[in-house]
C-alpha cells in the first residue's frame, strides 16, 4: 500500500505511455510518484508538449486533474549537473521502483517500455490490513495529508474526550492521539488549509460545541493556526444511516473499515483507497 515510484519525467514516449501511467497511478490504486526532481509535474508538462498538438492540449489537464494527487514530495536532492538516472541512485532507498527512458536500463533503473509491457510490474497497492495504531493510520493517510488542500474525516462514532468519573473529569479518548497526529502531519507539509470532521452527536453523546472545542484544542496544540477546522453533525438526515468511516482529500480518499480507534491487542484495520465512483459520491456529500 502507498507504493512510491521514481519516474524520469522524460520517460513517456507517447500519449499511450501517459494513458498507462494515468491508469497505474489512479486515485484508487495506492501508488504514487516521487516529486523528483522538484517540479516533476512542470517537467512532465513541458515534455508532453513536445509530442504533438494533442500532447500540448492534454498536458495541463493531465497534470492538474489526473496526476496532481499522485505526486508526493521528497527530501532527496536532485543535482542538475547529473542525469536523472545518476540522481536516482540517491532515491533508491525511498522507492519500490525506478523507471527511466527506453533503451537505457541499468542495475537500478528500468526502461519505461519494459515496465509498461509487464503486467506484473506493479503489484496491487490499493489497500492493506494495518496495525490499529496512530502511527500506522498516519502512514496510510500521509499521501492525503501531504498534498490535499482540504481534508474531511467522516466517522459517526468519533469522540475526542470521555468523562472519566461523575466529578466531571474529562480525559482524551483513544482516537484523540490519531486526530492529533493527523493534524501534526498536515502542519508538517503545509498544504492543508481546511480540516473538517463529520460525526454523530446522538451516537457519541458529545455535542457539536464540545466536539468543536476539543478539535480546536488539538489544532492549537500542534500549531495548526493556518488550518481552518470545523465539526459537522451526521444526524441531520436520519434517513441516511451513515456507518462508513473515511478520510477524504479533494482527489482521493481512504476507507477505514474499523474507524479511527486504536488497540494494542495486535488486531488490524482494513484500510483501502476508494474507487473513483465512491470518492465522487462522498465528495459530493461532504465537501
Amino acid at each position: 500500500m502507498n507504493d512510491l515510484i521514481g519516474i524520469d519525467p522524460k520517460a513517456p514516449e507517447s500519449i499511450r505511455d501517459v494513458t498507462d501511467l494515468l491508469r497505474i497511478f489512479g486515485p484508487s490504486e495506492g501508488r504514487f510518484i516521487v516529486d523528483f526532481p522538484m517540479g516533476w509535474q512542470k517537467d512532465l508538462r513541458e515534455h508532453l508538449r513536445t509530442f504533438s498538438d494533442l500532447g500540448a492540449m492534454l498536458a495541463d489537464e493531465i497534470i492538474k486533474y489526473r496526476l496532481a494527487h499522485a505526486v508526493l514530495p521528497t527530501n532527496v536532492r536532485f543535482r542538475s549537473n547529473m542525469s536523472w538516472s545518476e540522481n536516482a541512485v540517491n532515491l533508491k532507498s525511498e522507492v519500490c521502483k525506478l523507471v527511466g527512458v527506453s533503451g537505457r536500463p541499468s542495475n537500478l533503473v528500468e526502461s519505461i517500455d519494459v515496465v509498461l509491457g509487464d503486467p506484473n510490474a506493479f503489484p496491487d497497492a490499493s489497500g492493506a490490513f494495518v496495525d490499529r495504531t496512530a502511527d500506522a493510520y498516519v502512514k496510510a493517510a500521509r499521501p492525503i495529508l501531504m498534498v490535499s488542500r482540504k481534508v474531511v474525516l467522516v466517522d459517526p462514532f468519533l469522540v475526542l474526550k470521555f468523562q472519566l468519573n461523575a466529578r466531571g473529569v474529562w480525559m482524551p479518548d483513544r482516537r484523540h492521539k490519531v486526530i492529533l497526529q493527523f493534524m501534526s502531519e498536515a502542519v508538517k507539509w503545509r498544504q492543508v488549509e481546511a480540516f473538517e470532521i463529520f460525526y454523530s452527536p446522538s451516537k457519541t453523546g458529545r455535542s457539536i460545541d464540545s466536539q468543536r472545542l476539543d478539535f480546536q484544542s488539538i489544532a492549537n496544540e500542534v500549531g495548526a493556526s493556518r488550518i481552518a477546522v470545523a465539526v459537522h453533525s451526521l444526524d441531520r438526515n436520519e434517513a441516511d444511516k451513515q456507518h462508513g468511516r473515511y478520510l477524504l482529500g479533494l482527489r482521493n480518499g481512504l476507507h477505514f473499515d474499523h474507524g479511527f480507534d486504536v488497540a494494542n491487542d495486535g488486531s488490524k484495520n482494513h484500510v483501502e483507497w476508494l474507487s473513483g465512483s465512491a470518492l465522487k459520491s462522498l465528495l459530493d456529500k461532504f465537501t
